[in-house]
């Protein structure tokens, strides 16, 4: 999907929230791990469920969509300008 189409199925202000969304999908199954007595096909099926998280947020993010807000927080764009001392 590119981000065009993205744009066109939610609006501005709900572009922010969806990447909050994937980060948290993300984050929830890499925190939340099945109990300690989970079958190898059970730890499997977590695995996958948190790779196809990742890939969402991951294809989100190449398609040059909003950061998710614990980055957006920390992000400070590139300037064309060379840094200080580096002339």
């Amino acid at each position: 999907m590119t981000r065009d189409s993205l744009d066109d199925l939610l609006p501005e202000s709900d572009t922010e929230v969806h990447a909050d969304d994937l980060f948290d999908d993300v984050s929830s199954l890499l925190r939340d791990t099945p109990e300690s007595r989970a079958t190898k096909a059970e730890l499997r099926a977590h695995l996958e469920r948190a790779d196809v998280a990742f890939q969402a947020l991951h294809e989100w993010l190449m398609a040059c969509n909003p950061l998710p807000d614990p980055w957006r927080r920390f992000y400070v764009p590139r300037t064309n300008e060379p840094s200080p001392g580096s002339v």
